[in-house]
């Protein structure tokens, strides 16, 4: 089960890079025909990362990163969840209605959280703890 959920983890976020790149690329994705839906596409796939993130680095009911790494993974993740939110009432308000600039401001958080994670893994991997096991 673990493998399967690592393998569609890894598969999600291809696809979020495949997102970002066509995006910032100035090609559209066929899902996204502006910067508003390539936006909120965007963090239902983050969205998506996250909860396979968390199902995967689960081990025994236990979170198998520090709190170290954990409480900004929380922090950006909030952040990341209440974006929506703030876009829309931005929007109205007129104050913030640039989805450009909120697609690449979620961008960089999903790909801040994924290098905290991942840069932990490895460092862990190759601190001589023996890895992590399966």
């Amino acid at each position: 089960m673990k493998n399967t959920v690592s393998l569609i983890s890894y598969c999600v976020t291809a696809v979020a890079l495949v997102i970002v790149y066509l995006v910032l690329n100035g090609r559209r994705f066929p899902l996204a025909g502006s910067d508003r839906a390539a936006f909120y596409l965007l963090w239902v796939v983050g969205l998506s990362m996250s909860i396979l993130a968390g199902t995967r680095d689960m081990t025994d009911g236990k979170m198998i990163i520090p709190s170290l790494i954990l409480y900004p993974l929380m922090i950006l993740g909030a952040i990341s969840f209440l974006l929506p939110l703030v876009m829309l009432i931005g929007g109205r308000l007129s104050w913030l209605s640039n989805y450009r600039a909120a697609f690449i401001l979620l961008a960089v958080m999903i790909g801040v959280k994924w290098l905290l994670v991942h840069g932990w893994l490895v460092a862990k991997f190759f601190s001589g703890s023996g890895g992590i096991s399966t």
